[in-house]
């Protein structure tokens, strides 16, 4: 049996980047009319703006965030739409169960975000469970919510991805009820309070859940993480800020037979033996331990014998010094490293890393002791294609003219270098692969500067 397909929930799409305005729908050539009816639908003015969207023929995804007076009679006009798949109304928050229930009626509706729209309740939950083809939504801080609530959702037969951040009345009870939704693939239950190791024990037992956010629900510990090992198809797991695990957690989980993406950000009490504990996981490939006080060089050389290790977030980790920068330039497969914050790096640590034939994408920002060195360094990596370099305020125009010689450099963030002036920005424009570059902060460029960088890479920086 195939496992599962994981699902992002609708929030994260429309978070990314504003969607593309739909065409105007083209009625007896008042075109300029139409375009009138888009703008007044993204301001939320009136229902015939809703009504006006809803005749366009070949409208598929739609986003009308924070449109604060679109009410449920223009959700109803929404959801006559004839092709529209996936609809943003998060932050309505006039919208209510009625709102709801109209869209629960859209024929072809199958992603819907409703994050904070507060006066949804468990009625409107219990119509949108009703809803024939939907397979995402999101009700993030929809704070009426309850276990009834999410009852009600669990019997949705077409639902995969389900987000209920900051739904705070939600108790192990929902997660149980949860637990046995069929189709269920993606669950978020980020700031979920009330939620146990015994809601954990039950998620453990979901038939189908793949990837699994329970960060920030404190009551958890050890013991939860000890049972969600158990899940059957669990790929992806998120307990950040989870304050009562510790490295015993930490080891239990190093047991899990599929987990390849683990977030264990901010927690206080795991140490460098619960990282080694983790470098034994069998298939992780992205670990987020950022915030992990206690973590030393030590944890970064277990870390760097994980086998397959490909992203590893250690940011704010501020014991990590170049001792344990040399020990993850040697991991075998890691591409992706970000040490932003950890501010014992010096130009030694940086030009270890630059050797590492397999990183692709690098953060160093904040680690004040780099200087122009270890940009040449940088420069001199093989497949260095994205760097962030943010406040390493030693950086001046010699290591900006270094940087712009990186042979495969296509992004790079210098924001808070503010001994960069507009030579190191000309030189950058010359770079051979640059294709984004921000230079936020940086106090000595001048108008000229940056008109010089449009000028030779228009493509780089905004107009």
């Amino acid at each position: 049996m195939d496992p599962p397909a994981a699902m992002e929930p609708p929030g994260f799409a429309f978070a990314a980047a504003p969607p593309v305005p739909p065409r105007p729908v083209r009625r007896r050539g008042s075109r300029r009319g139409n375009v009138r009816a888009w703008q007044d639908a993204a301001r939320g003015r009136n229902v015939a703006a809703a009504a006006a969207l809803a005749r366009a023929p070949q409208l598929a995804t739609l986003g009308l965030n924070r449109c604060d007076r679109l009410t449920d009679a223009g959700a109803a006009a929404l959801a006559r739409a004839p092709r529209l798949a996936a609809l943003d109304l998060s932050n309505c928050r006039q919208l209510t169960d009625a709102g709801a229930a109209a869209l629960a009626r859209a024929p072809w509706l199958t992603a819907l975000n409703l994050n904070r729209c507060d006066q949804i309740t468990d009625t409107g939950a219990a119509a949108l469970a009703r809803a024939p083809r939907l397979t995402a939504l999101a009700l993030d801080w929809c704070d009426r919510l309850t276990d009834a609530g999410t009852a009600a959702l669990a019997q949705a037969s077409q639902l995969a991805s389900l987000s209920l951040c900051g739904c705070g009345q939600i108790t192990d009870t929902g997660a149980a009820a949860l637990a046995r939704a069929p189709q269920l693939a993606t669950l978020k239950l980020r700031f979920c309070g009330q939620i146990t190791d015994t809601g954990a024990a039950a998620l453990a037992r979901a038939p189908r859940l793949v990837s699994l956010d329970l960060s920030r629900c404190r009551r958890l510990t050890d013991a939860g993480a000890t049972t969600l090992v158990q899940a059957p198809w669990l790929a992806s797991l998120d307990l950040s800020r989870c304050c009562r695990l510790t490295d015993a957690g930490a080891d239990a989980l190093a047991r899990a037979p599929r987990l390849t993406s683990l977030g264990l950000s901010g927690l206080d009490q795991l140490t460098d033996a619960g990282a080694a504990a983790l470098a034994r996981t069998p298939q992780l490939t992205a670990l987020d331990v950022s915030w992990c006080d206690q973590l030393t060089d030590a944890a970064a050389a277990a870390l760097a014998q994980a086998p397959q290790l490909t992203a590893l977030d250690a940011s704010w980790c501020r014991q990590i010094t170049d001792a344990g920068a040399v020990a993850l330039a040697r991991a075998p497969r890691l591409a992706a490293l970000n040490l932003d914050w950890c501010e014992q790096l010096t130009d030694a640590g940086a030009a270890a890393l630059a050797r590492a034939p397999q990183i692709v994408t690098l953060d160093l920002g904040s680690c004040h002791h780099l200087t122009d060195a270890a940009a040449a360094a940088l420069a001199r990596a093989p497949r260095l294609a994205a760097l962030n370099l943010d406040w390493c305020e030693q950086l001046t125009d010699a290591g900006a003219a270094a940087l712009a010689r990186a042979p495969q450099l296509a992004s790079l963030s210098l924001c808070g270098c503010d001994q960069l002036t507009d030579a190191g920005a000309a030189a950058l424009a010359r770079a051979p692969r640059l294709a984004s570059l921000d230079l936020r902060e940086c106090h000595r460029l001048t108008a000229a500067g940056a008109a010089l960088v449009w000028a030779l890479r228009p493509a780089v920086l905004p107009a």
